[in-house]
């Protein structure tokens, strides 16, 4: 059975080192694969983990292919939250589009698949921002708030850290 620090070596490893990062030094677990990777991120009950699949998404194009296979195979209130954070993934895609494309390359599409069965507008209209709002909406009330508040601030952090790490100037770079 897999632990915490399976998935955050796992994510570090998909270029995502927000909770641990890992050293050439030390050899770390095998690090699970992107299926089980994504599947033990959305039921994990740490909301920092679950939030953790909106930057993977966003970054791995390997990860936004078996997202319908995953949600399938997740218990049903699991399924209800990674389906949400999918669909943030799929608004903060297209709100953020020009900053992805100057970091992730190359960009791919995350495709909306839920927002319609979830009654959420569609993510194609204004950026995304209706559809994010609604899904902050859903997350601050309810048992879901009680594991994740303020969505987007906190995606918008992670992701800068995700960048800040992954972009940063290797040492001695001369400075720009």
């Amino acid at each position: 059975m897999r632990t915490d620090a399976d998935f955050a070596f796992g994510l570090a490893r998909a270029g995502i080192p927000l909770l641990a990062i890992p050293s050439a030094a030390e050899p770390g677990p095998i690090p699970p694969g992107p299926g089980e990777l994504l599947a033990g991120l959305a039921a994990s009950p740490d909301p920092l983990f679950r939030i953790c699949t909106v930057p993977l998404l966003l970054t791995r194009p390997e990860v936004v292919a078996i997202a319908e296979e995953t949600a399938q195979g997740l218990p049903a209130g699991d399924r209800a939250a990674f389906l949400h954070l999918y669909e943030a993934a799929v608004c903060l895609r297209r709100l953020w589009k020009t900053r992805l494309a100057m970091r992730v390359n190359p960009l791919h599409e995350v495709p909306d698949l839920f927002s319609r069965d979830l009654g959420l507008p569609p993510p194609e209209d204004s950026y995304g921002e209706p559809c994010l709002a609604e899904i902050g909406r859903r997350f601050e009330t309810g048992e879901a708030g009680a594991r994740i508040r303020g969505i987007e601030t906190m995606l918008a952090h992670l992701m800068e850290q995700t960048f800040s790490l992954l972009y940063r100037e290797p040492a001695g770079a001369p400075a720009r």
